[in-house]
């Protein structure tokens, strides 16, 4: 498989979870949408990491607006990484993406060098005894920008949590 048919399946897979709120993914065997909880604000961690620690998240809901964490140790900055708005049990936060110079190539213009859209949704596992979060991230990129070429990479991430329903920062 090429490099190119790799990102082209990857983005198949994560495209209709973002960009039209889907709550299944048929590609993960055993998984199926359920009822979810009643807000994201808990303390997540990646189930199967590929390497290294394991990926945190913290969300903080208040209504529609979710203040999002994202950590790999044991704790989490005082400020947010973002703010993601929430819609039909779909969180979801675009941040333009930067591109340092040192990373840059000759003859583009990297006044938008790309978006990066991320998207958070509850799944349940079949034989878990609580809700799995799904955690999606698609970078549009317009120009290359040290090692990622023009176009769009994605990746997604399942986590578990540390339930608590606690209000706002932890």
């Amino acid at each position: 498989m090429t490099m190119f048919s790799f990102r082209l399946a990857i983005v198949s897979l994560i495209a209709p979870l973002v960009f039209s709120g889907a709550k299944t993914l048929s590609a993960h065997q055993g998984i199926s949408s359920t009822e979810p909880p009643t807000g994201f604000s808990g303390v997540w961690i990646e189930t199967k990491p590929t390497s290294g620690p394991p990926m945190r998240m913290k969300f903080a809901q208040n209504g529609s607006k979710l203040m999002v964490w994202l950590s790999y140790s044991d704790s989490f900055s005082d400020h947010p990484f973002g703010m993601a708005t929430v819609k039909d049990g779909l969180a979801t936060c675009a941040v333009r993406q930067s591109c340092a110079e040192r990373f840059q190539s000759p003859g583009y213009n990297y006044d938008h060098p790309g978006m990066n859209t991320f998207a958070v949704s509850f799944l349940q596992a079949d034989g878990q005894t609580g809700p799995v979060l799904v955690y999606t991230q698609v970078a549009q990129w317009n120009v290359p920008c040290g090692g990622h070429p023009i176009g769009t990479e994605g990746r997604q991430k399942l986590l578990t949590s540390k339930w608590t329903d606690q209000p706002g920062p932890f």
